[in-house]
């Protein structure tokens, strides 16, 4: 029987049934990020709006609503292992259509079923764990197996964005196909039922007629009962989760709170729905540096409504702290007529060099173009103990296309830069050589 499973051997269908249960919610939300490209891609066949092409996203999960209607009652009649492989088998199948189809209608169709497969780890991967493991060890399966649905839809959009920009939308598919296919294949092999009533009722059936014993019954089969055919047992599968749904206020509040959870607004939303509604008035904002649309994950991990700028490696080591760098837009205008502060801080009031073991503080210098890039120069930073900062003119920091970029120095006149003073370095400007390092990096426009 089941329960009397090794422990190793147990854990093991835990671990490759949470992971398919990982990746089916995984699939659910990796094309999210691609819908502008779903609509360009399928645009010479009209089917261009932004609104068709967020479809396939939200189908996926009618699929998931569909499946475990008729899933859940045929593992109770031909068991858990066959019906979760072929499930797990049916949503491999179609995501390999979804990653080859020709149109944004097939793949919408196609969605729906692999959202439909997709559903049966979710569906019976519960009543596996429930068949397997004892009850005092069940809480820790769950909370395994759980962590899919959790981790899942969170990670796809994620994943998905640089995918889709990088390689294709038609990649989503098979990066998830790829991670799908051993999982299955190893729960087909290595697993096998674990239905308690299934397999009494499998050698009750053969004893039947090896002992010609047809008053035979399985010990889960009552007596008094009517007996109950395979399609009374479907249709009541078929009935009973919605009737569970709208009859039961807790049930039907618990969803309710599920589908506020499952679908925030930024893990449905493309790249160009999500820079219309955040910065629709200033073009500056809504490209990136290589022509693509901001995603929701840069704008959150940016302070700004726009790409940040590049801070390197050097600024963290010297204890600058990356979110207080100003301006916070990648892009700044010459031609804007304003005086431009450039300013960031320390990552805290008590972070010195000296402490850290890296000896005097830098002097940072800025490295403007001069009016129409026509006089480069060299401007030292001010600095309070906590913060650097330094005014200049939009006009002088250089020409539309040049870079903008703030240096330190780490050599001075043959000898170690640090330690440099403002003055000092005025005073002998021009006439010592001298080393930098990359801190900061900004594009004039």
């Amino acid at each position: 029987m089941p329960m009397n499973f090794s422990a190793k051997r147990k854990w093991t269908i835990v671990g490759f049934v949470a992971a398919i249960t990982f990746l089916t919610p995984f699939a659910s939300t990796i094309l999210a990020p691609a819908i502008g490209f779903l609509a360009e891609d399928f645009s010479g066949n009209g089917e261009a709006d932004l609104t068709m092409a967020s479809f396939p996203i939200s189908i996926y999960l009618l699929g998931y609503a569909v499946g475990p209607l008729f899933l859940s009652p045929l593992s109770e009649i031909y068991g858990r292992h066959i019906v979760l492989s072929s499930a797990n088998a049916f949503f491999c199948v179609w995501l390999i259509g979804c990653a080859l189809a020709p149109s944004l209608n097939a793949l919408i169709v196609f969605r729906f079923l692999t959202g439909v497969g997709g559903s049966g780890c979710l569906t019976i991967g519960g009543g596996i764990i429930a068949d397997i493991i004892p009850v005092h060890q069940r809480g820790r399966a769950i909370t395994i197996w759980m962590l899919g649905p959790l981790i899942g839809p969170t990670i796809g959009p994620l994943i998905g964005a640089f995918v889709a920009q990088d390689i294709g939308w038609r990649w989503t598919g098979w990066i998830v196909l790829a991670a799908s296919v051993p999982m299955v294949v190893a729960i087909a092999i290595l697993s096998q039922e674990t239905n308690a009533r299934v397999l009494i009722q499998r050698k009750t059936d053969r004893l039947r007629i090896e002992l010609n014993r047809p008053d035979l019954r399985s010990v889960y089969v009552d007596a008094n009962a009517a007996p109950q055919s395979k399609s009374m047992v479907l249709a009541r599968g078929l009935t009973r989760p919605l009737k569970m749904l709208f009859l039961s206020p807790l049930l039907f509040s618990l969803s309710l709170y599920i589908a506020f959870c499952y679908g925030p607004e930024q893990f449905t939303r493309s790249n160009e729905m999500f820079g219309l509604s955040h910065y629709p008035e200033d073009n500056n904002h809504f490209f990136r540096s290589d022509g693509r649309i901001p995603t929701w994950e840069e704008y959150y991990i940016g302070p700004v409504h726009g790409e940040t700028p590049t801070v390197y490696t050097n600024a963290h080591l010297e204890g600058i702290e990356g979110s207080s760098v100003y301006p916070q837009e990648k892009q700044i205008s010459v031609n804007s007529g304003e005086c431009v502060r450039f300013q960031f801080s320390k990552l805290c009031e008590h972070w010195t060099s000296e402490r850290h073991g890296l000896g005097k503080p830098p002097l940072l210098l800025l490295s403007i173009g001069g009016r129409d890039g026509r006089k480069k120069e060299m401007v030292p930073m001010d600095m309070d103990g906590y913060w650097w900062w330094l005014d200049v003119n939009a006009i002088d920091l250089g020409a539309p296309g040049e870079g903008l970029s703030i240096f330190m120095v780490t050599k001075f006149d043959g000898k170690d830069g640090r330690g440099l003073s403002k003055e000092e370095f005025l005073a002998k400007r021009g006439r010592v050589g001298m080393a930098f390092a990359g801190i900061i990096k900004w594009d004039l426009i």
